[in-house]
């Protein structure tokens, strides 16, 4: 059964800021060695699974991903993990929680599993009081992002549903958010063929907006917007 040995150990960020358009993967690399010659695994194939667990041992994994991984002269593997199974919510999983990276060759558990660290900067940013010399609580956290069609369905974007009522309001809802307007800031940007007003309301955790032309009448108009967590 080979063995890993010394591979770097990805991190573990408090809070994750991913593009939308950005892969979230962590890569990650590791060298396998034959446990009875303790030789390299030279240009092997193995099939491969990955998990994280939330201790040490026992208990089920939050993650997991299966793939196929290949060693060089060295026995060497490069992989990506996330790119065949996603993290999900990365806040969900990389929530400062302690996690353990449990591996699987060819179906045989390799032992112990291993802690995932922090690396330094990503230690430093779990811990930092301000950012750019503001306190972090007065940096506002993107909750969602995107585009609605002027027929209320989504276009583009993330973290929302959204639709229109029979009166021509439209509504987004957040999975997760409780909107409110204490809590939260929602901008919105019409794409009008005419002058136009906006309305941003919240009712029952749900984001209102209303688009009337000068006149006063309800407007059907395509728009973006954005939510931000504003901390108190």
């Amino acid at each position: 059964m080979p063995v890993t040995r010394k591979p770097p150990l990805p991190a573990a960020p408090k809070v994750v800021t991913v593009s939308a358009d950005a892969a979230s993967v962590i890569h990650y690399q590791g060298q396998l060695f034959d446990p009875n010659s303790n030789a390299p695994r030279a240009n092997a194939v193995f099939a491969a699974s990955f998990r994280l667990y939330g201790q040490p041992t026992g208990g089920s994994p939050l993650w997991f991903e299966d793939k196929t991984i290949g060693t060089n002269a060295d026995g060497v593997f490069n992989t990506r993990l996330g790119d065949t199974n996603g993290f999900g919510n990365l806040q969900n999983l990389f929530n400062g929680q302690e996690l353990w990276l449990e591996i699987v060759l060819n179906g045989e558990v390799t032992t112990p599993r291993q802690p995932i660290n922090y690396v330094p900067y990503a230690f430093y940013a779990r811990n930092a009081s301000t950012i750019d010399n503001m306190p972090r609580r007065d940096i506002a956290q993107i909750v969602a992002v995107g585009v609605v069609t002027a027929q209320g369905a989504r276009e583009s974007g993330r973290n929302f549903n959204s639709s229109r009522d029979n009166v021509g309001e439209y509504a987004i809802t957040m999975p997760g958010v409780n909107y409110n307007r204490a809590d939260f800031t929602a901008i919105v940007t019409p794409s009008c063929n005419e002058p136009v007003f906006t309305g941003i309301a919240g009712s029952q955790g749900v984001l209102l907006v209303d688009i009337w032309d000068t006149n006063g009448a309800r407007k059907d108009c395509r728009f973006e917007f954005i939510v931000f967590y504003r901390y108190d």
